[in-house]
């Protein structure tokens, strides 16, 4: 099952084949980033390059072995390739 993010959207199709600069983002990055303010369609730059916000995903419960569930950002794997290189 497929976790609907708490804000926003996941990415699409035609921004997963055309390697479009959008994130969906966890909890941690959103309050750190974004304190009170709604994050979609804001940029967030990963390096150099700026990155849409449009989505946040819903908090995760911890599993209390430390380290944060809630500590990433998910973009199209076609845009991690492309600013990356493959991996």
């Amino acid at each position: 099952m497929v976790e609907l993010p708490a804000l926003g959207r996941y990415f699409t199709g035609p921004e997963v084949q055309h390697a479009r600069k959008v994130l969906v983002i966890g909890q941690t990055a959103y309050t750190a980033l974004f304190p009170n303010t709604d994050p979609i369609g804001k940029t967030v730059r990963v390096g150099l390059i700026p990155y849409e916000v449009i989505g946040v995903a819903a908090p995760r419960p911890s599993t209390g072995l430390g380290g944060g569930q809630d500590d990433f950002i998910v973009m199209p794997q076609t845009a991690y390739q492309k600013q990356f290189g493959l991996r």
